[in-house]
């Protein structure tokens, strides 16, 4: 086979596995995750849920539970207004914390 053949063979290659890339149903940038964008208060997820960045989703969902089951609204709900408007917002935040965190590692992130 000479050079000149194995060009075309290789350059074909690419633009069959860029074609496919690029117009494959779920293909290209759909694969990626939005990018990590630090949560509430200027924190990253794995600072809001206290664990590792490179965390499972088993110790993930673990800190999760267990946070939300300190700070969950109808816990408090009989401290007054104040405290349970602050524990609906720290809830808020653990929940996007979660979902983004989980989000990630589901990608291999």
């Amino acid at each position: 086979m000479a050079l000149k053949d194995m060009l075309i063979i290789g350059g074909l290659a690419v633009l069959g596995y860029v074609l496919v890339w690029k117009f494959w149903p779920g293909g290209g940038a759909a694969k990626r995750p939005a990018p990590v964008q630090p949560s509430t208060r200027g924190q990253l997820w794995h600072e809001v849920l206290d664990v590792s960045p490179r965390a499972s989703i088993p110790e993930i969902t673990k800190a999760y539970r267990s946070l939300v089951s300190q700070y969950h609204p109808d816990k408090v709900a009989q401290l007054g207004a104040e405290i349970q408007h602050v524990a609906e917002e720290k809830t808020k935040q653990l929940n996007a914390a979660y979902e983004e965190g989980v989000a990630l590692r589901r990608v291999g992130m």
